[in-house]
């Protein structure tokens, strides 16, 4: 298993740059609570949250769907069709929804938020997902052609000119979640307009705007769509139900305390597209099934020792991070890292192998889970947040646990279906 196997050029740019946007965006929001009321805070939490799920439910569903019917054998004219239709169908999307959403801001802030005036917010969100959604495309477009450092250098002026927007507002008084938001929003239409303008230039296309073929982008893409997208709005459930059954303060301390639980999550999340790529060859050359178990023993005992490690810096180091009214967080953060340990676990090799094997099981473990969540969040919202923190970690766990039980059982049949289809003495210099 040699890391030459693993790290290429390619994969190093593209997961450096991710990881260089996660990391920045972990310590924006850590530099946002010193700054913003709980309440503000909050806002800012189910706004981000809510672009999280839009890209989950809507354009990783087309991205995936774009690489399916653009494979590397396609003509020019096919590929330029379909990432055109993508383009065109997600700006759509994004700008229908946004205008829905500002247009009825004053019922659905009172709703969500408990107070009057987001419209100014839902704008900028508004502008920020569309600008985010279409670069996301234009990336992908560079990506299959093979433009790496490219793509890194549009996600990386992405980040640098988001941060550099929020601490200038952030040190001349502007200290609002509606402030960040046009942060967000500016940062990333600029991201977004050299994305396009590079795409047009290196491509030579002039025109990335058209819907011919995308009823056959959405035929494609809606397996993903239920998958991935019911799949992100149940892992974020707890922060929606919390807004509409709680007060944005209550929020704001919950969204700090999920901030830097989720550092597990995002570290993983960054991993993945270094060991995609793998699952296939590996399980071609008769070792993946000795990979997988290996991988695995080495991660668990590395997540046990991080745990009971934050559990003894989390009270000391806590109040060196966060500002005196987030204290409340220390022990929500507590509660929700075994969640996010968990959910970690899965993301490097079970969520990907399960996703090229039999991708309806997360759909399925979500359907059955989501009512009973429903109804623990709706009983537990009106109590302390804590609970709602528990109830979070406990169905992360579950959910782990069978996915872990489902990728176990394919490692193993992928491994007894070489075997089956290979000579015996073939086999015998694998192990």
């Amino acid at each position: 298993m040699s890391l030459r196997l693993l790290i290429k050029k390619d994969i190093l740019l593209v997961v450096l740059s991710k990881v260089a946007n996660g990391t920045t965006t972990l310590l924006l929001n850590i530099y946002a609570v010193h700054f913003l009321a709980p309440a503000e805070f909050g806002a800012l939490t189910l706004c981000t949250t809510f672009l999280v799920l839009l890209d989950g439910l809507f354009g990783a569903a087309i991205d995936l769907a774009v690489i399916k019917l653009s494979p590397p054998e396609a003509d020019s004219h096919s590929r330029v069709s379909v990432e055109r239709a993508a383009i065109s169908l997600k700006a759509l999307g994004c700008i229908s929804f946004g205008t829905a959403l500002v247009t009825f801001a004053h019922p659905i802030g009172r709703l969500l938020l408990h107070q009057d005036g987001a419209r100014p917010l839902f704008l900028a969100w508004s502008i920020a997902a569309t600008a985010v959604m279409v670069m996301r495309s234009s990336q992908l477009a560079l990506q299959v052609r093979h433009y790496y450092k490219t793509y890194a250098c549009i996600e990386l002026l992405n980040t640098a000119s988001r941060i550099s927007l929020v601490v200038w507002v952030m040190h001349h008084g502007h200290r609002s979640s509606v402030s960040v938001m046009t942060c967000y929003a500016i940062g990333s239409v600029f991201a977004f307009s050299v994305g396009l303008l590079t795409l047009i230039r290196l491509t030579q296309v002039r025109w990335w705007w058209g819907l011919q073929g995308a009823s056959k982008l959405i035929r494609a893409g809606r397996t993903a769509l239920a998958t991935y997208g019911f799949s992100a709005m149940v892992s974020r459930l707890d922060i929606i139900l919390l807004a509409i059954l709680a007060n944005p303060a209550q929020l704001g301390i919950y969204g700090s305390a999920m901030t830097l639980a989720s550092i597990p999550e995002i570290a993983s999340t960054y991993l993945a597209p270094a060991f995609l790529p793998r699952i296939v060859p590996y399980c071609r050359q008769g070792v993946f099934l000795t990979f997988f178990k290996r991988f695995h023993i080495l991660l668990y005992g590395s997540m046990i020792l991080a745990y009971c490690l934050a559990i003894l810096l989390i009270p000391k180091v806590g109040p060196l991070i966060l500002p005196p009214k987030y204290i409340p967080a220390l022990p929500v953060i507590a509660v929700l890292l075994p969640g996010t340990l968990a959910t970690a676990s899965i993301f490097p090799l079970s969520l990907n192998l399960l996703m090229l094997r039999n991708s309806k099981v997360f759909l399925i473990f979500d359907c059955m889970a989501t009512p009973t969540l429903i109804i623990a969040y709706w009983l537990a919202a009106d109590r302390k947040i804590i609970i709602i923190a528990a109830i979070t970690s406990i169905f992360r766990i579950a959910k782990t646990c069978i996915i872990q039980i489902k990728a176990s059982r394919y490692a193993v049949l992928a491994q007894e279906e070489l075997l089956e289809a290979l000579p015996v003495e073939e086999t015998s210099g694998f192990f």
